[in-house]
């Protein structure tokens, strides 16, 4: 049998009597048996105690062993290697919110216990915040998102996950992940940066309701927003699930839409409100959008049911 360490304790696993069993009773190659039976861990126990009892042991493993270790040695040995076992390589960011922000990956979650789990600067420096599985050479080894690097992270449950002391299903820590991985440094710089997006937006938005009549070029929406043209673009449509230029045009054609419906002003009065210049140009415009003209609309609105509901809620300040 091919020699192994249990992936608990880090005991040679050199014959089938010292695997654990599985809880139907076949043998788990991972695990000793003083670590796990029937399908279960037979302590609940951190790593750092689980060293501690191992150190215990130090003397025993001496007399067959050709180097000879202190008790603070074989602590210390086992501090760095014990993080590299399954049970504990990845269990503990379910606890992120009592070990942030010491020694935590800022992205994964990954308890950072020995020197060679830190990630590297740049200038080859280790980096405080990041691991190495994570984080190279100054840049982001993955362009993960949040909720994939989660389904990661859930590949490495092993059943032994816990929170105030019970056991966590797959799907609790799931959750849980989901409230404690945007507090890290990786992904709570995310949520602050869309948060500002929207609050862009949000105030070029009221801008336009209160100036929708053209001009409003992009340079005057991109400096509400205080974002260069380019980015805005890209983040209002993003956000919108239009073009700027487009929602004012569908704002501009609503709010003629709702004047024929509640005024009696005449056509040429509700396009210079709405900013066309002339009634030809509403014309051509609100039967591109409507399917009808303004004059047909006006006849018959309940027949026509155009959708003018966002009228209401949007341009309601609007005089």
């Amino acid at each position: 049998m091919e020699t192994t360490f249990c992936q608990s304790c880090g005991m040679p696993l050199q014959t089938e009597q010292e695997l654990g069993t599985n809880s139907d009773g076949s043998k788990n190659e991972e695990y000793c048996v003083y670590c796990f039976k029937e399908g279960t861990f037979t302590k609940d126990i951190t790593m750092e105690e689980m060293i501690r009892n191992c150190a215990q042991y130090v003397e025993e493993f001496n007399k067959d062993s050709e180097v000879k270790y202190t008790k603070e040695q074989a602590i210390e040995e086992m501090k760095q290697f014990f993080p590299t076992l399954k049970r504990w390589k990845k269990t503990d960011l379910i606890r992120l919110t009592d070990m942030i922000p010491t020694n935590i990956c800022q992205s994964c979650g990954m308890p950072m216990a020995a020197i060679d789990h830190f990630g590297t600067n740049s200038d080859n420096s280790k980096s405080e915040d990041y691991c190495c599985f994570c984080f190279q050479k100054g840049q982001f080894t993955h362009s993960k998102t949040m909720e994939e690097v989660i389904e990661e992270n859930l590949t490495y449950m092993d059943g032994s996950e816990k929170a105030d002391g019970y056991a966590l299903s797959r799907e609790e820590a799931r959750v849980k992940m989901k409230i404690d991985l945007p507090r890290l440094k990786r992904w709570r710089a995310h949520q602050t940066t869309h948060q500002e997006y929207y609050k862009a937006v949000n105030q070029v938005i009221d801008f336009i309701n209160k100036t929708c009549i053209p001009p409003i070029t992009l340079s005057d929406l991109a400096s509400v927003a205080h974002i260069s043209g380019f980015h805005f673009h890209r983040i209002f449509k993003a956000v919108m699930g239009e073009s700027p230029g487009d929602y004012i045009q569908r704002l501009r054609l609503e709010k003629s839409a709702f004047k024929l419906q509640t005024t009696r002003l005449s056509i040429t009065e509700i396009a210079e409100q709405t900013g066309y210049q002339s009634v030809q140009a509403l014309g051509k415009a609100f039967k591109k959008r409507f399917k009808v003209t303004p004059t047909v609309f006006r006849k018959q609105p309940e027949e026509i049911k155009a959708p003018v509901y966002l009228v209401k809620n949007s341009l309601c300040r609007l005089k």
